[in-house]
């Protein structure tokens, strides 16, 4: 009896200390950007991993699709709004972008199509766009399959994300507290979130590690500003949320503007430019083009040097999926710009192809630079547009109008006779 009753002590300890490797954690970072705004940046994390058939503090649906899926890791991004304040820690396009990276011997496509439909019905966002198997090309994701070490798969939108709190509800019912205690029920208000001149949500999982929901946004300076560590109440949390005041950032920060200029309706050029940061002694750049509207010529691809425009060496060009991928490597000097540009021809799209507003400007993908000092990737501040040819819509509608009147004349002139009796 007593070895049973020790062999039973043992089980239940080994079962508590399993269930208190969970946690749930909430913070909030805040850090002014100028005289009147402050970014706030609010994370919600759930971290440990639950036992073999319990759930703890995990989303059921949430750990069964992601073993299903086979999904090692995520991040996905729906970015409203353009940051114009210097450098961010979350560096991501200002569209809903999303990254993964799979088990061993996953088949990534399949697995892919399955993620990104499941990731839409959660979240109600517009990763369903992401599949390969996208119809109507003005809505085509840009997909590039092992752009990096660090993820299998990385696809953003050609469109501006239309955030509200359809998205952000589904988001916190991932949380243990379902969004009715801690920072999302006291400072993560909709009304207010989705007022903000820059707001953004950020999903991050690792299996068997954590799993994060962050969201940010750009306030008026007097909304946290007498917000304290302590002032949350969450009584799901391990510790008391934290709240980090951070000064404005005084070192120099590498930042990257992408330009597309138009010379009339065939053809255009994209400019770049690149002022590296502190301690930067090498940038390298990655330009993104989609080949299905656009022809870039890589022999075009030039650099300032003074005040003429060289040959920029050592210029690598890759074609994956529908997107061209421009590599280039540049020495560097803190403060210095480097720009380069690059010109190309612009596409006739079929008439299918169009978008309903056909005079919308097509979106580029985001480029990017790393540095030595920075391995994670930069992207552009905002997005760039390129106008495409449009043909004259009205003309088939003309063509049918003026068809059917010369039938109608025909046609009368001809019935009008025929029918009429002649008396004489």
């Amino acid at each position: 009896m007593r070895s049973l009753a020790a062999a039973t002590c043992l089980v239940l300890l080994s079962a508590v200390q399993v269930w208190c490797q969970e946690g749930y954690e909430e913070s909030v970072h805040l850090r002014d950007v100028d005289e009147h705004s402050t970014h706030a940046v609010f994370n919600m994390s759930v971290v440990g991993w639950p036992e073999e058939g319990r759930y703890g503090l995990w989303s059921k649906w949430w750990v069964q699709m992601a073993d299903h899926v086979g999904v090692e890791k995520l991040h996905l991004s729906m970015v409203r709004g353009v940051w114009r304040w210097g450098h961010r820690d979350i560096q991501v396009p200002p569209a809903c972008t999303l990254q993964a990276s799979f088990a061993n011997g996953t088949d990534i496509f399949p697995a892919w199509k399955v993620l990104v439909n499941s990731l839409s019905a959660a979240t109600c966002a517009s990763t369903n766009f992401l599949s390969p198997n996208t119809e109507t090309d003005y809505t085509k994701p840009f997909l590039l399959p092992n752009i990096t070490s660090e993820w299998d798969f990385w696809g953003t939108l050609p469109f501006e994300e239309m955030l509200c709190t359809e998205n952000l509800t589904p988001l916190l019912a991932l949380l243990p507290t379902n969004g009715r205690s801690g920072i999302s029920s006291s400072l993560l208000v909709p009304q207010e979130f989705f007022k903000t001149r820059f707001h953004a949500l950020h999903l991050t999982y690792t299996r068997k590690a954590s799993m994060s929901i962050v969201a940010e946004g750009v306030y008026p300076k007097e909304k946290f500003k007498e917000l304290a560590s302590g002032g949350i109440d969450c009584p799901l949390c391990t510790s008391v949320p934290e709240v980090v005041r951070t000064e404005r950032t005084v070192a120099r920060q590498t930042l990257l503007e992408v330009f597309s200029i138009d010379k009339g309706d065939a053809e255009g050029s994209l400019s770049a430019e690149i002022i590296p940061g502190d301690g930067v002694k090498v940038v390298n750049l990655t330009l993104l083009l989609p080949v299905l509207f656009l022809q870039p010529y890589v022999s075009t691809f030039r650099m300032l040097v003074g005040k003429e425009w060289v040959k920029a060496p050592g210029v690598v060009s890759q074609v994956t999926s529908d997107v061209m991928l421009i590599k280039a490597t540049f020495k560097a000097s803190p403060g210095v710009p480097i720009h380069v540009r690059l010109r190309y021809d612009k596409r006739l799209l079929p008439l299918a192809s169009y978008p309903p507003d056909a005079n919308r400007n097509y979106y580029l993908p985001p480029s990017f630079v790393t540095t030595d000092a920075t391995p994670t990737p930069i992207y552009n501040t905002k997005p760039a547009g390129v106008t495409l040819p449009t043909p004259d819509f009205s003309m088939p509608f003309n063509i049918i109008t003026l068809t059917c009147t010369v039938l109608a004349l025909i046609f009368g002139m001809g019935f009008n006779p025929a029918t009429k009796d002649f008396v004489f």
